[in-house]
């Protein structure tokens, strides 16, 4: 038997140069190409049992009913007593133009009214809430297109606030939110109403866009969410699995303390059951919501991708028997009654026949799609310098705003000089640090948040965004990066940070600054925020550069966080970075393989790895090991056990070895090269 050459392998053993561990962060699986899937071991892909996706389907669909299992296995989920119209279906508008609306001049498709002025004089509603009729609208998003002869004529939205103030809120092309409109609080019988004013425009068009596109919606009275099949035939004889489901909660039922999900279990009443609990008073929430579970007792709640950690709980019974079908809310008895059900949103989630990682979870997410980055899980407010095209000589034509692309939050800017250190330089917008900064209003109230932006600092004055509007009595979600060491959560301070002023992606989440715990108080939040101060007549500013931002209503891990800036193309929060996605392929089966760091992690370029394999047995050598994206190899050991090192050059790592065994050695005269491997590949 010729032996294989080893080249450019070195089989005697060397230092291994340590891998610095404050350089890793936890980062996104697969994400090999933009184009196509990104990888998963086909062994996790094997235990994946149903995967289901809301997304593209429509009240309208043949199979509306139905959401198909993507993993092929038949588990499909049924809908049962859903109404697929207003808050039954997929998607939820906000209003109804043809219900409590006067509609002038105006042809209405679906959620669409088109007005024409036809040569009116005066300005009019053309979508009108009466003061008299004091009824309340709540906030909804339009995309709006208008076209006028009168320069710098823009159509309006007249509403009331809680305090019975009337407002005017101009419409801007594109996606607009539109405010919560409290006409019952009014009490000034002199104003014609409120509602769509065309402020002499020609013609606008007024597309409602739906809460939860995308998503089902369920209208917390019967409607349920249920498998086909019972689980027990789902997970293929395993007792374990895990549950996973994306669930936002719109509102809770009166007389219910405590909801559930996830349920799986006996339905005959007997508490043999697991689920996921959550309480009613933290409604208008986001989460990916799940549990792992070994039968008989060993149970665990997935935290710390999506939401708020203190929202998940698991509650079981005796123990767990999976005879019955699975829920995503509430569930049946057996005589069929439905209980604990609440209006909620459900874009999707899996069931897997094995205790998952994390990593795997992750991995799990991003091969089905099933946040879709900028559609399930997006960002309401994104701001992004380079991409607005906003300079120092057209900063007027953008009304001195920073574009929001997504909620049309725009951020005004105040006092900017627009040149030198205070104007846009290089892509980025810079702040003086004297009183230049910026400020947005009408931003949803959150229980909730992670925010990320690209910026450098460029001193240790202000913070580099706030949402606190009254030091006293309205905290706001956060004051994120004042002076050189400190960061709010909901009024609480976390004072001891190491800031790093360089350009950097630095984002926050309800419960953590840059990788780190941070402490979380009991604040309000506000529906304004600043950029480069604390709050409006504070003295501190913020001399900084600003190239993107991004805040969104729920707490984001760096997986999740990670997807949405490449979606978005803003940027990374691992430069000079790798994943490390090792892909090994073997001539014969190993026993075991290990690694010195875990999958799913990013370090720095070049940084040393180690992989042992253990062999199936201990007469077999390890005699050929190559790869794509790992330089520098050299193996050492023996007696069955190897050590692989070498430097990370880039994602995923296809690594192939070749193992000499002595069972094959009897029936072959030719092992398999290391190199036809690659080739074969």
């Amino acid at each position: 038997m010729n032996a294989i050459g080893l080249n450019p392998i070195k089989l005697d053993a060397i230092g291994l140069d340590p891998i610095r561990m404050n350089a890793i962060r936890l980062g996104v699986p697969g994400a090999s190409s933009d184009s196509g899937r990104p990888y998963i071991d086909p062994e996790l892909l094997s235990h994946v049992k149903m995967a289901i996706s809301t997304w593209g389907k429509t009240n309208d669909d043949p199979d509306r009913a139905v959401l198909k299992d993507l993993s092929g296995n038949g588990n499909d989920m049924r809908l049962l007593n859903f109404g697929f119209a207003e808050n039954s279906g997929y998607g939820l508008y906000g209003t109804d133009f043809s219900k409590n609306w006067i509609l002038n001049r105006t042809t209405q498709k679906g959620q669409t009214v088109t007005f024409t002025r036809n040569n009116h004089i005066g300005g009019l509603f053309f979508a009108q809430i009466q003061n008299s009729n004091k009824i309340d609208i709540p906030s909804f998003s339009v995309n709006v297109d208008f076209s006028s002869s009168i320069a710098g004529s823009y159509p309006s939205y007249y509403y009331w606030d809680e305090e019975g103030i009337r407002h005017r809120f101009l419409l801007n092309k594109g996606i607009n939110v539109i405010p919560a409109n409290y006409a019952s609080k009014s009490n000034d019988s002199n104003l014609t109403g409120s509602g769509f004013h065309d402020d002499f425009s020609d013609t606008v068009t007024i597309e409602q866009l739906p809460d939860f596109e995308g998503w089902l919606c369920t209208d917390g009275v019967d409607d349920i969410i249920v498998s086909v099949k019972p689980v027990s035939e789902m997970l293929e004889g395993s007792n374990e699995f895990t549950v996973i489901s994306i669930i936002h909660y719109i509102n809770v039922n009166s007389g219910i303390s405590t909801v559930s999900n996830n349920f799986i279990g006996d339905l005959g009443g007997k508490g043999v059951y697991a689920r996921n609990s959550f309480s009613a008073s933290e409604t208008n929430k986001t989460g990916i919501y799940g549990y792992t579970y070994n039968i008989p007792d060993r149970r665990k709640t997935v935290i710390g991708i999506l939401g708020d950690e203190k929202d998940y709980a698991i509650t079981d019974g005796i123990n767990v028997n999976c005879i019955d079908e699975f829920t995503v809310n509430g569930f049946r008895y057996s005589d069929l009654s439905i209980k604990e059900v609440t209006q909620i949103a459900y874009a999707g989630g899996f069931i897997a026949n094995k205790v998952l990682t994390t990593d795997e979870i992750n991995q799990i997410i991003a091969y089905y799609n099933l946040d879709r980055p900028g559609q399930i899980i997006k960002p309401q407010l994104y701001c992004n310098i380079k991409k607005q095209g906003i300079t120092n000589e057209n900063h007027a034509e953008f009304n001195d705003q920073l574009i929001d692309f997504v909620g049309g939050h725009n951020i005004q800017l105040n006092n900017i000089g627009w040149e030198g250190e205070s104007g846009i330089i290089d892509g980025a917008l810079y702040l003086d640090g004297i009183n230049d900064f910026g400020k947005v209003t009408g931003l949803p109230v959150v229980k909730d948040y992670t925010v990320v932006a690209d910026r450098a600092r460029l001193n240790n004055g202000g913070p580099l965004l706030s949402k606190s509007a009254d030091a006293n009595k309205d905290a706001g979600a956060f004051i994120l990066e004042l002076g050189s060491s400190q960061t709010y959560s909901y009024y609480a301070s976390t004072s001891d940070l190491l800031i790093n002023n360089n350009r950097c992606m630095s984002y926050q989440s309800k419960y953590i600054y840059n990788g780190r715990n941070i402490y979380v108080g009991k604040g309000i939040d506000s529906s304004l925020m600043w950029l480069g101060t604390v709050r409006d007549g504070d003295n501190r500013f913020s001399k900084l550069a600003l190239w993107s931002l991004m805040l969104f209503p729920y707490s984001l891990s760096e997986f999740l966080l990670e997807r949405q800036l490449r979606k978005y193309k803003a940027g990374t929060l691992y430069p000079d970075m790798i994943e490390f996605r090792p892909i090994v392929k073997s001539n014969i089966p190993y026993s075991s393989i290990s690694y010195s760091v875990n999958p799913g992690v990013y370090v720095t370029e070049g940084s040393t790895v180690t992989i042992t394999i253990t062999l199936s047995n201990a007469s077999d050598k390890l005699i050929g090991v190559s790869s794509n994206a790992i330089s520098d190899m050299s193996v050492s050991g023996g007696d069955g056990t190897y050590e692989i090192t070498g430097k990370v050059t880039k994602s995923p790592q296809k690594i192939s070895i070749v193992i000499s065994s002595y069972l094959t050695m009897l029936g072959n005269e030719t092992l398999i090269s290391n190199e036809t491997l690659i080739k074969n590949e």
